[in-house]
């Protein structure tokens, strides 16, 4: 069975044909060996706690066979076999309250259907398919006006309409969005287990096949990105907002989010309305805090000084590039000094002028 469509499963992922294919290969007495060996190397599908230890996976395995059997063949009783892996994640609720177990298996499905991307579901619940079959980027305009610009293998998930109070799509693969703006209808992206909220904006949202490492990057206006937890799809009290030139990238496996300087930060500021003069990269025997605080309207990122040495350092020069890397390379490279990313912002680093 190939890894790719095994891990498409275990994610929610797969369409309904591939799914019953599956089970009836992890069903077959003659696989068991395989599939074990799968889930042992890939045992995190099966935590939904970061601290957890790789969970006891022969119970589970039973577990899951028991309720891909019933799947298969609705009807037949399945045993209730208390996995531990429900034990470790409930042991807190326990204390507070008596619960009505399920199968460990059973919920270990229904876990990942609450919170990753359910193919299956949604095609059944009407929605369309905007898929790129092409060697090249796609783009899409969606019925509100929003774009799309799907890279290839990439597919966009959208109902017949959208609601009234919000409008959501599911993605799989990576895609370009400039999001229409409408204040009263807020626009949701699912990834998996994580959802990108947007009313009108631009941002990229990346990840690489086999990678638990998922990416947003935003170009224009703001974005909130979270973790979905359960059913309710609202606010977690998780997650960060990012604002233009910033990314953030998701680890879904230790379920973590790490902000960052986007890698190719751009200039914000292109409105027409906005004095020329306070957009302009050319500098005559500058300041270099008047320099910093000139990129930092430009771009929208914070510039720090290491030390107080740089106020007396002067910059003279005619930046083109629109690259804000490249832009401090050529002003670090002049005085002596260089530039790190720290999180969201960018510190120039050196001993300055004296």
């Amino acid at each position: 069975m190939d890894n790719a469509l095994l891990t498409r499963f275990f994610d929610n992922q797969c369409t309904k044909a591939e799914r019953q294919e599956i089970i009836e290969w992890m069903l077959e007495p003659s696989n068991n060996t395989a599939v074990k060996l799968w889930m042992e190397e890939h045992w995190y599908f099966f935590s939904d706690d970061e601290d957890m230890e790789e969970p006891e996976l022969d119970k589970v395995w039973m577990n899951l066979q028991e309720s891909l059997a019933e799947e298969l063949q609705p009807g037949i009783p399945v045993q209730t076999v208390h996995s531990p892996l429900f034990v470790l994640r409930r042991r807190v609720i326990w204390a507070a309250a008596s619960l009505v177990l399920l199968v460990g298996s059973y919920f270990i499905y229904n876990s990942y259907r609450q919170n990753n991307i359910d193919i299956a579901s949604i095609e059944n619940n009407g929605y369309t398919q905007l898929k790129n079959e092409t060697a090249a980027d796609k783009q899409y305009t969606l019925a509100d006006g929003s774009a799309v610009t799907l890279k290839p293998a990439a597919s966009l998930y959208i109902p017949a309409s959208f609601k009234a109070d919000k409008r959501e799509a599911y993605l799989t693969g990576e895609a370009f969005f400039n999001i229409a703006k409408d204040a009263n209808r807020p626009f949701y992206v699912y990834y998996k287990n994580l959802v990108t909220h947007v009313l009108g904006t631009s941002f990229f949202i990346k990840a690489n096949a086999g990678d638990d490492a998922v990416e947003v990057n935003v170009q224009t206006g703001k974005v909130e990105v979270y973790e979905k937890r359960g059913k309710d799809a609202g606010r977690q009290n998780n997650g960060v907002l990012l604002t233009p030139n910033q990314k953030v990238t998701y680890y879904t496996g230790s379920r973590k989010f790490e902000t960052a300087v986007a890698d190719k930060p751009m200039p914000v500021q292109k409105d027409t309305a906005v004095v020329q003069s306070q957009l302009s990269l050319t500098f005559s025997d500058a300041l270099l805090p008047d320099v910093a605080a000139r990129l930092q309207h430009i771009y929208g990122i914070e510039i720090m000084l290491e030390n107080d040495n740089f106020n007396n350092c002067l910059f003279t020069g005619d930046l083109k590039e629109e690259n804000l890397y490249e832009v401090l390379d050529i002003i670090c490279k002049s005085l002596g000094a260089s530039f790190e990313i720290k999180g969201t912002k960018i510190l120039i680093r050196g001993k300055g002028c004296y």
